[in-house]
């Protein structure tokens, strides 16, 4: 959810809960007063009909009179002291009509020449609750124009506020560290924006610098260390080639010069997993990750078979993404040399790509493998290999740069490593 729309959520169930409540206090405090105007109505018609009971004493006998509606009832002393003015809504049925209808009662006593009565006068509210029924949906339409119009502003208003902060986020989306890009941060009148982009520059520019760093000490190692390897690698070979080398001494030197080649590789694929992390590669282009599969396969065969070990291929699918095609084809070439050299005589490797995933399934050790470690840096599934224990290290490095999801399972006897888009 974007942050305009999460601001305007809270806004809107605030406005609603505060604006139905300024409703539904409204309503009462209106209704409080056309309550008060019936009361002081109906006192005046109890005073009215006492009035006229004094004249007139048939009035007693009759249920209503001037398009007033009474009751009354002859009572005791004490019954008459029990009641006191008490108004309330009930329903009634008014003189000139049959069905009951609401009405505003008010219940009182009084007493005429010695004796005691119980009085009972009603007004009809049928057409005063119409009335309400029609002004409360015409508050709760105002009400719900008003909530409208408030978010809708608020929209507006809220979109120009955070105008700076998108532009930040969009410049931030599209900068590439490796470009010698440069953001440009406006100024604004908002303190607190001002604060961020400045924050945000400062962070760019250290990045950048430990960037340069790194990139600066990728190049020298490489540099430092290759050229002292070589080196060392050219006057072993020189030692062999002389006349006066006993086979213990060439042994030896042989051997050493196996530790420095290993040496030599175990650097390039540091140095390579340092780049890949570090994001120092050129631009990604669309490629189809099938036929670069079919084609790695294929260079492939001759190691698996070399090892007596069948390699197959399946296409079951096309698959194009972008990647950058060095990058994708050690990819594939890292997660082929693992199942062949962590494989046995005899075994098979099962390739399959399809659209978006791309399988190596092979035969090797009986068990699976630790499945928190197995991607893990110098980490060797089999110790007896002579592996650098780097290539998965570089394969999950691979698709973290390019959000390509690396598993790995175990299923019925054979190690499973699979590629998603």
């Amino acid at each position: 959810m974007k942050l305009l729309n999460h601001t305007l959520g809270y806004l809107a169930v605030a406005l609603l809960l505060v604006v139905g409540l300024w409703g539904w206090l409204f309503f009462l405090y209106l209704r409080g007063q056309i309550n008060a105007d019936l009361d002081h109505n109906l006192n005046n018609y109890k005073l009215d009909i006492i009035e006229e009971a004094q004249r007139d004493s048939t009035v007693l006998a009759r249920h209503g009179f001037w398009g007033k509606s009474f009751e009354i009832r002859k009572a005791t002393r004490e019954e008459a002291f029990a009641v006191s003015d008490t108004y309330e809504d009930g329903y009634v049925i008014m003189p000139q009509g049959s069905e009951e209808v609401p009405a505003r009662v008010l219940h009182t006593a009084f007493e005429l020449n010695g004796n005691y009565y119980l009085l009972s006068t009603s007004l009809a509210t049928d057409e005063i609750d119409h009335l309400m029924s029609s002004l409360a949906l015409s508050v709760g339409g105002l009400y719900l124009a008003l909530l409208v119009s408030i978010l809708l502003l608020n929209n507006v208003i809220l979109q120009r506020v955070w105008t700076p902060f998108y532009q930040l986020v969009a410049q931030l989306s599209h900068f590439q560290i490796d470009k010698n890009q440069r953001l440009d941060l406006p100024i604004t009148q908002v303190k607190e924006f001002n604060e961020l982009n400045e924050a945000v520059g400062q962070l760019v520019q250290r990045t950048e610098e430990t960037y340069r760093s790194q990139e600066e000490f990728t190049a020298n190692v490489a540099h430092e260390l290759q050229t002292p390897l070589a080196v060392s690698l050219n006057k072993l070979e020189l030692l062999l080639e002389k006349e006066e080398m006993t086979a213990p001494i060439a042994k030896e030197i042989i051997r050493v010069s196996d530790m420095l080649r290993r040496l030599t590789r175990l650097n390039k694929t540091l140095l390579m997993l340092v780049k890949i992390e570090n994001h120092q590669f050129a631009d990604s282009v669309p490629y189809a990750f099938d036929r670069l599969a079919e084609d790695l396969a294929g260079e492939l065969e001759v190691l698996a078979t070399r090892r007596h070990i069948q390699l197959t291929f399946r296409r079951n699918g096309v698959w194009e993404t972008t990647i950058n095609r060095d990058l994708a084809a050690l990819l594939i070439t890292n997660l082929l040399k693992n199942a062949i050299f962590h494989n046995h005589t005899g075994g098979s490797i099962d390739l399959t790509v399809g659209p978006g995933r791309v399988e190596v399934r092979n035969t090797g050790l009986p068990q699976a493998l630790d499945q928190r470690l197995v991607f893990e840096r110098f980490h060797k599934g089999d110790s007896s290999t002579q592996s650098s224990g780097l290539g998965l290290a570089i394969v999950s490095a691979i698709g973290k740069l390019y959000h390509l999801e690396i598993t790995y399972s175990y299923d019925g006897g054979y190690h499973v490593f699979e590629v998603r888009a």
